[in-house]
This record gives C-alpha cells, structure tokens and sequence, in this order.
C-alpha cells in the first residue's frame, strides 16, 4: 500500500499485480478517506483471504 501527499491510496497483490484480486485490492481501497500524511508512506498490510461456499 502507499499514501501519498494528498492522501491517495493505492494497492496492489504481491507477485499478483495484474489480476483480478489486485486491481480489486486497489480500486476498494483507493477511496479511503485519509488525511494527508506528513510524508508519503509506504508499508505492508497482509491479508487472510479465506474461500466462501457457493450457495445454490
């Protein structure tokens, strides 16, 4: 994840870039409301993605 200077953030799946779950990660986080970090910041967040059952 990043946030820059106007508090944007973007996102992505390691070793998963151009997929669907990347692009997912990125446009539902992209809206998050922030306030403007002090510097632009740049970290890790893990995830635990667990499967769903399909219902008929």
């Amino acid at each position: 994840m990043k946030i820059d200077m106007e508090g944007r953030v973007s996102a992505h799946v390691v070793d998963a870039v151009d997929t669907p779950l990347s692009r997912c990660v990125d446009q539902a986080l992209r809206h998050t409301p922030l306030l403007p970090p002090l510097k632009p910041l740049s970290f890790v967040q893990t995830f635990k993605l667990r499967a769903t059952p399909r219902h008929p």
